[in-house]
Order: C-alpha cells, then structure tokens, then sequence
C-alpha cells in the first residue's frame, strides 16, 4: 500500500470575458460549486501511478483524502470525482488572497477553456471528463473527507495499465444552483490531497491479509477494561496493513511480536465479536522491541497460539523482515510463563509442558493493545483485526503517542496519527487529534462525545480516535507520525459493546 499526493493540481474558473481566463496552477487551494455571482468553480488533480506502483499490480483498494478549509455555509453539497479524458496543464499563476478569483492564466495552465493556456482548448469548455461518476462524498463543514469506490479502483488500474491515459480527476460541485462553493486544499498547502492505493505486486503478491494467528502478549500494566471477543491473528502486507489493540498503561517490559501470514479466515459466529488480530512493526533493542498485550474473558481457559514472524514476510515484499524473531510469554504480574526460539523447538517451561499444537479453537479473547516504535515508510505501525459474526461490531480504535511518557516510556511519538482500512485496502476513516473529528467513510458525524462517553478517550488531545460500526471482515489500523516523525506508540482496539 502505498499514499501519494497530486503531482499537479488547478483550478478552472468559469469564463468570463471581462476578467479573461483565469488558472491557480501554484496556489494553496483549488475550488468547486458556485460563487455568489453565479460562476462555477472546478478542481482537476492527478497523480503518477505510474511511478509509484509497479506495473502488472492488481489494484485492490483506492481511497482519496481531501481537507475542506472554506466554505460559503456548512451545508452539505455532494462533491463528485470524474474521469478526465485529457491531459492539462500548471503554468506559474497564484491566485492572490482567499485565491477564489484566481489569477491571469500564464503559459501552459488548464483554464475554464483551455487545456494548456493558450494554444490547446477543451473539446467542451470547463473540462472533457467521463459522465460517469468516480465516487461522490456529501461535504458539509470544515474538515478532512474521503472518496472510495470501486470505480476508482477501477480508474486507478486503468492508469496504471495504460499511463498515457492518466489525466486524474475533476473534481465536481453542485452547480444547479449558487452559491455552493467549497474550497480544497491542493498539493501545495501543509495539508494536501492524500490519495492511498492498496495493490498486489505480479510476483510475488505483496498484499496479503491477515489471518494466522498471532500476538505476542506484553505485560503492559494494561487498564484494558475489555469486553471483546478476539483471537490474535497475523497480518503481513507489503505496504501496510495491520492489527492493533488496547491497553491504556502500558509499562515498557519487551515482549518482541510481529505477525504476518496471509488468508484470514474467520469463524461466523452467533454475535458480533472481534476476532483474530496481529500487528506489523519495525523491532529494535531495548524499551523498542515489540510488546503486545491481551486479555483473556470467561470462565473456561482459552486456547490460543502466539506467533513471532519475521523471515517468511519477505515473500510478501516486506523489506527488512526479522530473520530470527524470540517470543516471549508474560502473565498480567509481569512473570515470564513461557519462551520459545524457532518453534520447531519447544522450550518446556512455564505453562509449556509439551509440544504446542498448531491450532486455534473459538472462544472470547477480551481487548488488545501492542506497543512498538514508529518509524517511517514501510515501517510505521500496522495492525489488522478481524470482525465475526452476524451483526455490526461497535469499536473504538486508538493511537497512543504523547501520554506514554508520564509511565516511562522513553521517546512517546508525540503526534500520532490514525488510519482505518477495510479488508480491499480502502481507506474507511482517519483521525489526527482526536478532538477534531474528520468525517468521511465510515465516520459520518462529530465523534467527540462518543469518544468521551466510551470511557477510552485518549488522555493527550494530540492522540488519536476512531469508533466504528463495523460489519464481519477484515480491518487494518495503520499508525503514522505526523510530518514524518517517530517514536514509541500504542495501536489498540477496544470492543465497545
């Protein structure tokens, strides 16, 4: 999986004749819908598959993100993407102030009229674009909003087969009636439109998903007031994509865990219940190896198997996997109950007192947290879970960055951000503070008080929260710094019913 952002964007500003034509090639924002005086607005962005995603992948997942930063009114207008049908231009204009006026065309810029001003025009003034609709979000307020569908995956695949007809989308507003302008930020600005592209490699395949079973226990002092059902399982997929889970104290005692393996299987079951999770990170020494905790609910013990994975991930196109990963087992008063290095060698000891058979029975496994060091590229924090049953299951899903400090946690990522993929690779839902909700995908309303109400709410207003109602299948929590930077953080999972 990979994010990009628009390798050029623009705005078309509707003709007219007494202001000329107008372009924004290099400004912060790009415009769609209608001003006061009537005239129509239009973004048009693009973006290199091509360069990015190796040729013959099969793109199983796309997702835009887009920051809405001005609006006329907060009334939700349904904000269309487009097929463009041909290519167009970003000369040197900026448009001055709020950049809704735009400014004189220059030299090579995509106008109301002209796909390179002004030698080359549209076939149809405003733009050629397909009639066929990419995806559609309704954008009401201020704030991130995401755009998937399986016609831009779709879209996405066709550029990638076939580069020289990668024109991007034009993106398009309500333009019946006025004003309903909205305004977006472009490639430019410090918070630029993120497109997310989930894809499998032709050999080998890296996009595997999760399904084994795996999660290495840590013994966070974990206040994990837990109340779902699930059973680790693995996650391993190129370029993100994986499982988290929660614990809100942890303690830095290293217990290494990384998980992959691919195909998730899941067991239907009579209710709605987390199921198998696992999680992806870069290990390292010291307070920076990878510690997972769990819980396990009930009355009867629950047999599981806890996995350490690193060699077989780079069949998947993982790079850098561990090459001999140890795995150890702690109960919740921080004793080592069990070990194991290369598990074709049973280390008696412990809760260990024969060979450990391979298997994995159905019975509740309470709420999961890991804690790892966030690095970068293909070493930020994944994790992948896995919903059962028949009906929606109700989470929150947290990053946990700022307030490991005050336990002791040496260099917390102090601003955590949080994705939500679902079991394509689509984006379904982001958050970068928690106290600011960024509706799109599945988050469809403020989620502040909810947050609060779960009794989760982060305790540093700069982590990150998502709750979700989520129907059987497979998820992914990705866990990023924001402009790149690194540290200790907690992924986590909490089962709100």
């Amino acid at each position: 999986m990979i994010s990009i952002n628009p390798s050029k964007d623009n705005t078309l500003y509707q003709y007219n004749p007494n202001e000329g034509d107008l372009s924004n090639a290099l400004g912060f924002h790009f415009f769609t819908g209608t001003i006061l005086m009537g005239e129509s607005r239009r973004g048009v962005l693009a973006f290199d598959i091509a360069g990015n995603v190796l040729p013959g992948s099969t793109i199983t997942g796309v997702s835009l993100s887009m920051n809405m930063s001005k609006t006329i009114d907060g009334t939700a207008r349904t904000t269309e993407l487009h097929k463009l049908l041909a290519d167009w231009g970003e000369g040197t204009s900026r448009a001055p102030g709020e950049e809704g006026s735009g400014a004189p065309a220059t030299p090579n810029d995509a106008t109301w009229r002209h796909r390179f001003y002004d030698t080359i025009f549209w076939t149809t003034q405003g733009g050629d674009f397909s009639a066929t609709v990419s995806a559609s979000q309704s954008v009401g307020g201020l704030g991130q909003y995401i755009w998937s569908s399986t016609q831009m995956i779709a879209d996405v695949q066709s550029w990638l087969d076939n580069p020289a007809s990668n024109f991007g989308w034009l993106v398009l507003g309500v333009e019946s009636t006025s004003p309903t302008a909205k305004r977006f930020d472009t490639r430019e600005s410090a918070s630029p439109p993120v497109l997310t592209i989930v894809y499998t490699a032709p050999t080998p395949s890296p996009s595997p998903t999760v399904s084994p079973t795996a999660t290495a226990t840590a013994t966070p002092t974990a206040t994990a007031t837990a109340t779902a059902t699930a059973t680790a399982t693995a996650t391993a997929t190129a370029t993100a994509t994986a499982t988290p889970t929660a614990t809100r104290t942890p303690t830095p005692t290293p217990t290494v865990t990384p998980t992959a393996t691919p195909t998730p299987t899941t067991t239907p079951t009579p209710t709605a219940r987390l199921g198998n999770i696992s999680t992806r990170a870069f290990v390292q020494t010291g307070d920076n190896v990878m510690i997972g905790g769990f819980i396990v609910q009930g009355t009867e013990p629950k047999r599981v198997i806890i996995r350490a994975i690193g060699p077989e991930l780079g069949q998947f196109g993982v790079p850098d996997p561990l090459q001999d990963p140890t795995l150890e087992l702690h109960d919740g008063t921080g004793a080592l109950i069990g070990t194991n290095d290369n598990w074709q060698t049973t280390i008696i000891g412990g809760i260990i007192t024969h060979d450990q058979v391979q298997e994995i029975q159905d019975s509740g496994l309470g709420n999961i947290t890991t804690r790892a060091f966030v690095q970068t590229g293909d070493n930020v924090m994944i994790g992948g879970f896995i919903v059962q049953g028949t009906q929606p299951k109700r989470v929150i899903i947290r990053a946990i960055g700022p307030e490991l400090g005050q336990f002791g946690v040496p260099d917390p990522l102090q601003d955590p951000t949080l994705e939500l993929h679902d079991g394509t690779g689509a984006l379904i839902g982001r958050n970068d503070n928690w106290q600011t909700t960024i509706i799109g995908g599945v988050i469809t309303h403020d989620q502040v008080q909810e947050i609060q109400d779960s009794g989760y709410a982060p305790g540093d207003g700069r982590e990150s929260a998502i709750i979700a109602d989520l129907p059987a299948g497979n998820y992914t929590a990705i866990v990023r710094g924001v402009n790149s930077t690194t540290g200790v953080a907690l992924v986590e999972v909490y089962d709100l019913h």
